[in-house]
C-alpha cells in the first residue's frame, strides 16, 4: 500500500464521470452485501418511527442517487411514507430514480447539493447514506440534518471506517485532491456537537474474485478507488491489484475483500 501512495504522486489519476460513476456504482453494489444489509437497517427505522409517531411518516434522502437503495423501500413501506423527498447533485442519477407508482404523489425529487437546498419541512427520517464524503463542511452538514429533523425523529447517518478498501480510495481521492471524513473523523464530531447517538458495524464482503482474476471487472475496481484506474501506468495498476491481494481475508475459504460501513443513529428527543 505505501508503495501505491508513492507511486499515484507521480500518475495522472482520472476522476469518474456522472455517468461511468452511476454505471460502476451499480456494478459494485450488485456484488456486495452491503446494500441488503443497509436496506434491512434503515427499513426497520422507518417502521419504528412510523410506530413512534402513530402515522405515516416524513423521509428526507440526502444524496438519495438514482434510488437504488430507497426505491425498494419506497415500495415495500408505501403506507409507511406519507412524504418522500430524495435530494441529490448528480442529474444523471435523478433522471434514472424509479419512483414506485404506489409513491409517486407523494415523492418529490430535489436536484441540488445538500448545503444549498433550503428544506421546505422538517422530516420525521433523515438518512444520509455514503454521502459525507462529498461535503466540505462536514460539521455543518450535521447541523443542517439535525435542524431539518422533526422532534422525535432520527437521523441516519451511513460512513465507512478507513478499512484497507477505504485507504486505497482515500489515496486516489487525495491525489484529485480530495479529502473525505470517514467514522473515525465523525465520531468526534458528533461528540463536539453533544449529539447523542448509537453506532454499529455493518460487515459486508466483496469476493476478491472480481479485483484480481482474468474475468476481473473493471467498473468495479474503478468505482473502489474512486478513479479510472485504466490511467495507470503498467506499475500502477500492478501495485493496485496486489494491495488488493494483500487486503483480502479468507471466509469458508473464499478470498473476500471487507467493505464494512458504520451505522450512526440520532435520535431527536
Amino acid at each position: 500500500m505505501d508503495a501505491l501512495e508513492l507511486t499515484l504522486k507521480t500518475e495522472h489519476v482520472v476522476a469518474l464521470s456522472d455517468a461511468y460513476y452511476k454505471k460502476s456504482h451499480r456494478e459494485f453494489e450488485d456484488v456486495s452485501t452491503q446494500r441488503k444489509l443497509l436496506a434491512d437497517a434503515l427499513g426497520s427505522s422507518l417502521q419504528e418511527i412510523q410506530t413512534r409517531f402513530g402515522r405515516a411518516i416524513d423521509w428526507l434522502s440526502v444524496g438519495c442517487g438514482a434510488g437504488e437503495l430507497d426505491t425498494p423501500l419506497l415500495e415495500s413501506h408505501a403506507g409507511t411514507i406519507r412524504r418522500y423527498t430524495g435530494i441529490d447533485p448528480n442529474h444523471i442519477h435523478l433522471e434514472s430514480f424509479k419512483i414506485p407508482t404506489a409513491t409517486a404523489s407523494r415523492t418529490n425529487l430535489v436536484h441540488s447539493t445538500f448545503e444549498a437546498w433550503g428544506p421546505d419541512n422538517q422530516y420525521d427520517v433523515v438518512s444520509a447514506i455514503h454521502v459525507i464524503y462529498y461535503t466540505n463542511d462536514a460539521e455543518g452538514f450535521v447541523k443542517k440534518i439535525l435542524q431539518t429533523l422533526r422532534k422525535g425523529g432520527r437521523a441516519i447517518i451511513a460512513i465507512a471506517p478507513l478499512s484497507p478498501m477505504n485507504r486505497l480510495a482515500k489515496a486516489f481521492w487525495a491525489e484529485q485532491g480530495t479529502y473525505p471524513i470517514f467514522s473515525e473523523q465523525l465520531t468526534p464530531l458528533l461528540e463536539k456537537l453533544g449529539v447523542r447517538y448509537s453506532q454499529c458495524n455493518v460487515e459486508a464482503m466483496i469476493p476478491l474474485a472480481h479485483y484480481i482474476t482474468d474475468t476481473k471487472n473493471q467498473a468495479i475496481i474503478d468505482f473502489t478507488v474512486q478513479a479510472a484506474t485504466t490511467s495507470l501506468s503498467p506499475e500502477g495498476q500492478e501495485l493496485l491489484q496486489s494491495a488488493f491481494t494483500a487486503a483480502a481475508v479468507e471466509v469458508d475459504g473464499q478470498k473476500m475483500l471487507q467493505h464494512p460501513v458504520d451505522y450512526f443513529v440520532i435520535e431527536r428527543k
